[in-house]
């Protein structure tokens, strides 16, 4: 979200953004109302994120489903899938919770 609220021209006051696309938002709750959305929120002073929060998603098959959907929409673009959870995570941590200088040429962002 801050690739669309962030390089926009400043407006005054607070910009609150709520209703985040589910698939956005892997560890929020999905909002029972529309659970086309997750129950999650940023919220903006002139572009600048102040403050960001969720409802955490607490519901082991929730998140099982979610997870397989996001690999079966991986798969159809053609993505990396990930075995399970714990694959996913053990991948994370290797890609992104190493210092950068410690990372290989290939994977830097």
């Amino acid at each position: 979200m801050g690739l669309r609220i962030g390089p926009r021209p400043r407006s005054p006051g607070l910009t609150f953004v709520h209703a985040y696309p589910a698939s956005q938002a892997a560890l929020a709750r999905r909002d029972p109302n529309d659970t086309r959305t997750a129950e999650r929120f940023e919220v903006y002073r002139d572009g600048v994120e102040l403050a960001n929060g969720y409802h955490e998603l607490a519901s082991s098959v929730e998140q099982r489903e979610r997870f397989a959907a996001d690999n079966q929409e991986r798969r159809r673009r053609g993505m990396p899938t990930f075995r399970s959870m714990r694959t996913f995570w053990r991948h994370w941590r290797r890609e992104f919770r190493t210092a950068p200088e410690s990372r290989s040429e290939s994977t830097a962002c």
